[in-house]
């Protein structure tokens, strides 16, 4: 018997399934996103794939006629599966957990995780090395804008001109997803000081990391953990849900109602039976029900920045303007900042946009507007 080309599904509440999909690549590559669903659909007897969301590391797949080789599907891929429900009511403001620490040093990070001294050393892929007689990759004699200090003697062409090595691509897009970050982007500082920041997809990172399916099994199931990030399993059914009324905490489960179980509408900031009146956008009348990061932007200690003259202190933690992630700034340099997941640069003091508030002042004075006061919301990103 042949090789069976298969994908891994991992359903509403945790299952791992293999779904046997054809017998060759080319078939695979050519199968969409509908054939897919409905192979899956054979696993799950009495359950439509109507409101079912498959997505593949960074990737919702919502076309049904988009084929899996399009997505970068390929054999033993990992799929999450959520549904979308409605909660039935309108909406106002975003609240964003993740949380990511100001981003560091690409040598610190060099250094201390590409050469194994890192927190999980095991799971290092250093030992890689391109075969030279490869056809398929762009060697280049120019140095690993990751590591410069890498021994190995092939370098590959990225997309963006810059060259890498298996090892150090490996080690620098997992620091990325452990800081929750779900694009990989190159960090290679051009003549004029700016950094490359092109990005790069999964689809070349896999292939010019030398993923082996183990790295691959990790790095699509933490793409997708964070993809999933802005859904939730229902406390009542245990079913992942997708929120479409943003601004709106009073969320009605629609597969509890149909099941008769007795929680239809839970708390989306708590994740306890709904209390009080809805719709709210702030908490609802559970003890303790508020959001943390809203908190903590409201009370965070003040800070200067030693650089810049004339600014007096601001909060020491801001959410993107863009965005709404939660940054800090490390009080050095100028007052601009980059958000590490959107990659917008904007001014810590003002929460202007860069280029808006250097219309009126430059990176190392005061703004003209002033210092903004302490966010009372959480900006909406619809990326």
């Amino acid at each position: 018997m042949g090789k069976i080309y298969q994908v891994i599904v991992i359903g509403l509440n945790g299952e791992h399934m293999t779904i046997d999909l054809c017998d060759t690549e080319e078939q695979m590559k050519a199968m969409t996103v509908l054939q897919l669903k409905e192979k899956i659909g054979e696993r799950l007897p009495g359950n439509g794939m109507d409101n079912i969301r498959l997505i593949f590391a960074t990737n919702v797949l919502v076309d049904d006629e988009m084929t899996l080789g399009s997505y970068g599907v390929q054999h033993k891929s990992v799929i999450h599966m959520v549904i979308r429900k409605t909660d039935g009511v309108e909406s106002e403001t975003r609240r964003n957990r993740q949380f990511c620490d100001p981003p560091s040093s690409r040598y610190s990070f060099m250094r201390q995780r590409v050469r194994g001294h890192g927190k999980e050393p095991n799971k290092m892929s250093v030992e890689k090395a391109y075969d030279p007689s490869d056809p398929s990759f762009k060697f280049v004699d120019r140095p690993d804008v990751i590591d410069p200090y890498q021994d190995e003697s092939c370098r590959a062409e990225m997309s963006c001109g810059h060259a890498v090595t298996p090892g150090s691509l490996t080690g620098w897009c997992r620091s990325l997803l452990s800081k929750g970050q779900s694009k990989f982007t190159c960090p290679a500082v051009q003549p004029d000081g700016e950094m490359c920041g092109a990005e790069w997809s999964y689809q070349e990172v896999r292939r010019f990391a030398l993923l082996t399916v183990e790295e691959m099994d990790h790095f699509e199931k933490e793409l997708a953990r964070i993809v999933v990030a802005k859904f939730k399993a229902c406390p009542g059914c245990k079913t992942y849900v997708e929120r479409q009324a943003l601004d709106n905490l009073c969320f009605r489960c629609t597969i509890c109602e149909e099941s008769s179980k007795p929680t239809h509408y839970f708390c989306w900031q708590c994740l306890r039976p709904w209390k009080g009146r809805g719709p709210r956008s702030d908490r609802c009348d559970n003890d303790d029900c508020s959001d943390k990061v809203l908190d903590l932007l409201k009370s965070c200690d003040p800070m200067t920045l030693e650089d810049v003259p004339g600014v007096g202190p601001c909060p020491s933690i801001r959410a993107c303007p863009n965005c709404g992630m939660k940054v800090e700034h490390n009080q050095k340099a100028c007052k601009n900042i980059v958000c590490p997941r959107c990659k917008v640069e904007f001014c810590f003091v003002c929460l202007k946009l860069k280029t808006k508030c250097c219309e009126t002042s430059n990176s190392y004075t005061a703004c003209s507007s002033g210092v903004a006061p302490r966010q009372t919301a959480i900006p909406t990103w619809n990326s």
